[in-house]
């Protein structure tokens, strides 16, 4: 893919990293994506080598179709082993589309975020070519900066509140109630649909819900950010950075590394939220093809409701 411009949608890829190679052709930004497998080629063999921008992204699209779970369960509105579905019909149509609500949020978000990063690539590609070959390194600091954190951090609150209400969905395949929280609902260690959940906490929610927290609880990556490019053999290198222990929840306690990087690590994050969102949607199916979803059709509102004092009754 080439284009011209300051953005650039990328093609879906299997492998888990894509550079993407940014230079400066007649005073427009170029972006050319090509495979990791391929990178140093892409780099080397390329005219003015010496003065182009290797990004690491994670190249994708942000999926079109949206949620799996909520098509699924909205063809199990009338199980025929329950007597009286109301009930579940009722939480089945209004909780799916609060599920849906941050799902999509969260595929806004990380949309949002790709299209901000691109053009700040573009623009730090032109300060690349322009800088002498003294220069090791540089950084970009200014609003488009911070409009690529603001949604990063953004897309991570989404993709939180979407995991809690997915739990919730998940929590009627058992008999018996369960609480409507995503980390609460893992630590039952249950079998059946719920250890999608439990194997996804272990693989990258939790490492997300640290980062989570830890902005919009403590404080933000950092009060100086910028899009920094350093030199390299084959050119120049662009990173944002991320701390490598956000569970240190303090800007002087963090620690940062050039090989953690915003965008793949959101590319990555938002990948495994759709790969859960299939896989949690594929067994809905299954289970509701042997009779086995929804188990439990009743007092299915109310739950987490909190009283204060001051409430009105």
């Amino acid at each position: 893919m080439e284009t011209s411009g300051e953005t650039a949608v990328l093609s879906v890829t299997r492998r888990p990293i894509t550079w993407t190679s940014v230079r400066a052709d007649h005073g427009r930004p170029i972006l050319q994506a090509c495979d990791a497998s391929s990178k140093e080629d892409a780099v080397n063999d390329a005219p003015g080598a010496g003065s182009r921008l290797v990004v690491p992204t994670n190249g994708f699209r942000v999926s079109e179709h949206g949620t799996r779970v909520t098509p699924a369960i909205d063809k199990t509105w009338d199980p025929p082993w329950v007597q009286d579905a109301a009930e579940w019909y009722w939480f089945a149509r209004e909780y799916t589309r609060c599920y849906r609500y941050h799902s999509d949020c969260a595929r806004y978000r990380i949309a949002s975020m790709h299209q901000a990063y691109l053009s700040l690539a573009a623009e730090v590609a032109q300060r690349a070519v322009a800088e002498g070959p003294t220069t090791g390194w540089f950084g970009i600091g200014h609003r488009g900066v911070m409009i690529v954190y603001w949604e990063f951090d953004a897309f991570l609150a989404a993709v939180n509140s979407a995991l809690d209400l997915l739990a919730r969905l998940v929590g009627v395949g058992y008999r018996e109630p369960m609480p409507p929280s995503f980390n609460r609902l893992c630590g039952r260690n249950l079998s059946g649909i719920a250890a999608l959940l439990t194997r996804a906490q272990a693989l990258w929610v939790r490492r997300m819900k640290d980062y989570r927290d830890c902005f919009v609880h403590y404080a933000p990556v950092g009060t100086l950010l910028m899009a920094e490019a350093y030199r390299t053999p084959d050119g120049w290198r662009m990173h944002m950075k991320l701390p490598v222990n956000p569970n240190a929840r303090d800007v002087e306690g963090f620690r940062f590394s050039r090989r953690t990087d915003l965008m793949p690590y959101a590319a990555a994050t938002y990948r495994h939220f759709v790969a859960l969102d299939k896989a949690v949607a594929a067994e809905i199916r299954q289970l509701y093809k042997r009779g086995e979803y929804p188990k439990r059709t009743e007092h299915l509102f109310g739950v987490g409701a909190r009283r204060r004092p001051a409430d009105p009754a």
